[in-house]
């Protein structure tokens, strides 16, 4: 512990908590187990789909390293996360893993045994366009990943199959032309098709910036069109255009709206005919946004690629990234951290497998065993916080909701500008409790709730102001000037006492709950040892099984602090916070940082022992 978290754990005990030697609750004495992994995909990106023994089953790759294998028909788990991240590639029974902890190796996975130790292969990815593309070659299932040097590698053996192509580039496909085993490759704006059994071109070259937008080659799928093998390639605004691999022509083969950019198409079997899946931009859409600020929903059409002509759509209650299809069972994922099936010929849901719930926690604010979330189009909602799924229909009042508090039965909101009242909800009912609460002049900026009390802070200027209440709506206790702005407000028991934490910019008030006056405070600085700027960034207030902690953010220094015995729990972490301004959340022993603006988690960690169990820009 360096000198700056040895003044702070020393100031935490001495003024902050003047009789931590006093005893502890004996029921939060024994913190939690700690964490190893998380619960499910925290980010979905990239889905497949395949066959093992008879049976379908679907393979899917999440932001927080692993990937994870399920029964078709059910989605249910099929054996135990495996490390690892995307892009994977399946050719049964080898499952290609590109090895997070091994930059830019690939892990071969046999799944009919899948405890055992697989194969490294020194597969190199392109850094802009990383995928792993697998097909046969002279009876061999062969792999390749592309980079500066493509080079295709046995899948049972793990060896170098003959000498690696004279070109670098993304690989797009690998086939059969005519009997012959060919790759098509993306290199230097220009479509390739090599033959694999010579290294050599075969016929001339497509290029790509002749196009107003070149065509989406990461969502490039091979099909026969009237007859002829051709490669469909999405484009963002022009539709797909295909690519006759026999005469090498452009045809237009789909006049379709906006599609999205990415690794967003499929090629799936539509009530007997075979049909090119392609995510779509939806507008207006972006009006409702779900949890992460996506559109919460994602609509997925599917075109007939013959005829050019559309011959079905359905919508996903989710923000998709990304799919996979086999005849007509389709497979979506995305940042909702949702696996979900669906039959394209009747267009209904099959099954759903939901994902972590830790990228929630900066947004979700626990009530009993819901959650509630302010909407970014003004009012409340309540979620399911496993699901992150809307339950009933959102609260709107007329002014929009600023911050907000909840317990198992009532919600609490604090309106901005144009309403600076507290309002009190019934979460059950979602209808308001009295009338609104007044005091504050010009804004409501932070909002909690405690046993017997509502409190909250705002009207800024240099100094913020903290008003009380009873839950039946009385003043409680006289308003609490504080000597500076607040940025943050929770609730906790210290000794059986409930008190309110009030951070500042540099300082840390304590609140006594039970007579609205201010009994302590942290301030950071020089004289206390501390030789940086001291500028705290957030506070979340929550409970590690039995253990009530606070965790504070200081110039992106994590310190966690037992508020049953005023000691920290652990050492000071570094946070990896990508933006100067944070946001914490807390949750069944993780801890998420995200970003104030955006809310996007930028990693977990368990918070018992500091461990860095995701980082999705990684």
């Amino acid at each position: 512990m360096n000198r700056t978290m040895r003044a702070v754990a020393a100031l935490l005990l001495l003024v902050l908590f003047p009789a931590a030697g006093a005893a502890a609750h004996r029921s939060c004495t024994r913190p939690a187990p700690p964490l190893t992994a998380l619960t499910g995909h925290l980010d979905i990106t990239q889905v497949l789909i395949g066959s093992l023994d008879g049976r379908k089953i679907v393979i899917s790759a999440g932001s927080e390293g692993t990937v994870r294998v399920w029964d078709a028909a059910t989605l249910r788990p099929a054996g135990v996360p495996m490390p690892g991240r995307a892009p994977i590639a399946y050719a049964s029974p080898y499952l290609l893993i590109t090895d997070g902890a091994q930059d830019g190796g690939v892990r071969t996975v046999d799944l009919r045994h899948p405890a055992l130790t697989g194969l490294t292969l020194e597969v190199s990815l392109h850094e802009d366009r990383p995928r792993l593309v697998v097909g046969e070659l002279d009876g061999t299932a062969v792999t390749t990943g592309g980079g500066d040097e493509i080079g295709l590698f046995d899948l049972a053996t793990g060896r170098p199959v003959g000498t690696a192509l004279p070109t670098g580039g993304s690989p797009v496909a690998i086939l059969s032309l005519d009997g012959v085993p060919v790759m098509i490759v993306e290199a230097e704006a220009e479509l390739v098709v090599w033959n694999l059994r010579t290294r050599e071109k075969l016929g001339r070259t497509l290029a790509l910036r002749s196009r107003p937008e070149p065509p989406n080659t990461m969502a490039a799928e091979v099909t026969t069109i009237d007859g002829r093998p051709s490669v469909l390639l999405p484009t963002h605004d022009r539709g797909v255009l295909a690519w006759d691999l026999l005469s090498r022509e452009w045809r237009t083969a789909v006049d379709v709206t906006e599609a999205l950019k990415g690794d967003s198409s499929a090629m799936a079997t539509h009530r007997g005919t075979s049909v090119l899946l392609r995510l779509e931009e939806q507008p207006g859409a972006g009006e409702d946004l779900d949890l992460d600020g996506h559109e919460d929903r994602s609509r997925i059409t599917a075109w007939d690629p013959v005829r050019g002509t559309g011959r079905t759509f359905f919508d996903v209650p989710g923000h998709v990234t990304t799919l996979a299809a086999e005849g007509s069972l389709v497979v979506t994922g995305g940042a909702d951290n949702a696996l979900r099936s669906f039959d394209l010929d009747t267009g209904r849901a099959v099954a759903v497998a939901h994902g972590s719930s830790a990228d929630r926690m900066t947004r979700l604010v626990p009530a009993g065993h819901l959650a509630v979330t302010i909407r970014d189009v003004g009012g409340w909602q309540v979620v399911d916080p496993a699901t992150g799924e809307s339950v009933g229909e959102p609260v709107s009042p007329d002014a929009g909701v600023r911050a907000i508090a909840a317990d198992a039965t009532t919600v609490v909101t604090g309106g901005g500008a144009f309403s600076p009242v507290v309002r009190v909800w019934d979460l059950r009912t979602r209808r308001e409790r009295g009338r609104p609460l007044h005091g504050f002049s010009s804004h409501v900026g932070q909002v909690a709730l405690s046993d017997e009390l509502i409190i909250a802070a705002g009207d800024g200027g240099k100094r913020d102001t903290v008003r009380f209440w009873d839950r039946a709506g009385r003043v409680a206790h006289p308003a609490l000037r504080l000597p500076g702005r607040l940025r943050d407000l929770g609730v906790a028991r210290l000794h059986g006492k409930p008190v309110a934490l009030a951070m500042g910019r540099s300082a840390i008030w304590v609140i006594d709950l039970a007579t609205g006056t201010r009994t302590g405070s942290l301030a950071f600085g020089p004289r206390h040892g501390y030789d940086g700027p001291g500028e705290l960034g957030s506070m979340v207030v929550g409970s590690v099984g039995c253990v009530p902690i606070a965790v504070f953010e200081l110039d992106g220094t994590g310190l966690v602090i037992n508020l049953a015995t005023g000691r920290p729990l652990r050492a000071p972490f570094d946070l990896k916070a990508e933006s100067q301004w944070i946001e914490l959340g807390l949750s069944g022993g993780l801890l998420t940082v995200a970003d104030r603006e955006t809310r996007m988690v930028h990693a977990v960690f368990d918070i018992m022992t500091g461990q860095l169990l995701a980082a999705p820009w990684v």
